[in-house]
């Protein structure tokens, strides 16, 4: 059984200026019934997200949701704090039901912290740059960009992690990880290259004991190896540098499943439709 609430938005900005009736759906299911709280919750939401000024990027990542699902793309329910939004649910962003799971919406757009929200949408790897195409068709590409995301790998995680798409057997990989001291902050770059003992050396500097710089000799010596090791060692350094790439082209090992993270776009009665597909997280 579906129940209908009406809710009135301004859109403002480069679109023209229209009232847009938001029919709210709600699902009932099982022992759940439509209530005056239900009501006040949808209305609290609708209010909260006009006044803060996002009702346009509401619209513009339902419009580019329905259209992924119009054309085939496979779409994901939804995830992290905006399924806890009764109306990102009710017009389709989300299929998860925040009023059965008691989900809460103040996670997702809270009317005392001034932060923009964040709709984390999955799509097929196929299917992704199809909506993004759709989006610069219809928005411009002059009001569409694509975020980048800074991130930093700690040393043995990157060992470990290069060790894995290297596909270098399970034990030598630990055998390189448990070589880096177990140190808060070090860097794997210091580790092979720094001088190891005198002014800015890996003993004065990381204070590092005789033992620990028996093992960090131990991994120098298989980086000058040539071997398959070492090309681990020589990627895991690249790794643990600040990196960056558009989140189209940037690829993890979220490539192997079936759908990739990519955040809405975003626009609102205050600023131009911008849309910033992107991956978060590691």
């Amino acid at each position: 059984m579906r129940v209908l609430s009406g809710g009135i938005w301004e859109v403002t900005g480069v679109m023209e200026v229209r009232e847009v009736r938001v029919l709210s759906l709600v699902l009932l299911a099982g022992s759940t019934r439509w209530t005056r709280k239900i009501e006040e919750r949808l209305d609290f939401e609708l209010f909260t997200i006009k006044t803060m000024g996002f009702a346009g990027y509401f619209l513009i990542t339902q419009d580019f949701i329905n259209h992924g699902r119009d054309i085939g793309v496979v779409i994901g329910p939804g995830r992290g704090s905006a399924a806890g939004s009764a109306v990102a649910y009710c017009i389709g962003i989300t299929n998860i039901d925040p009023i059965k799971y008691d989900l809460l919406f103040e996670r997702f757009l809270n009317p005392d912290r001034k932060s923009m929200p964040d709709i984390d949408t999955d799509f097929d790897d196929e299917g992704r740059q199809r909506v993004i195409d759709y989006v610069v068709e219809k928005y411009g590409k002059n009001q569409v960009a694509q975020i980048i995301t800074y991130g930093s790998i700690a040393a043995k995680s990157s060992i470990r992690d290069v060790a894995r798409v290297l596909d270098l057997p399970l034990n030598e990989a630990d055998r390189l990880a448990k070589l880096v001291p177990e140190r808060p902050g070090i860097n794997l770059g210091r580790l092979l290259h720094a001088p190891l003992e005198g002014p800015g050396s890996l003993k004065e500097r990381e204070n590092l004991s005789s033992d620990e710089i028996a093992n960090v000799k131990q991994l120098r010596e298989v980086q000058q190896s040539g071997e398959a090791t070492a090309d681990v060692l020589n990627e895991a350094e690249s790794s643990k540098a600040p990196c960056a790439a558009p989140a189209s082209t940037r690829r993890g090992s979220s490539s192997r499943r079936a759908i990739s993270r990519t955040s809405s776009p975003c626009a609102s009665a205050r600023n131009p439709p911008s849309c910033s597909p992107s991956t978060t997280g590691a």
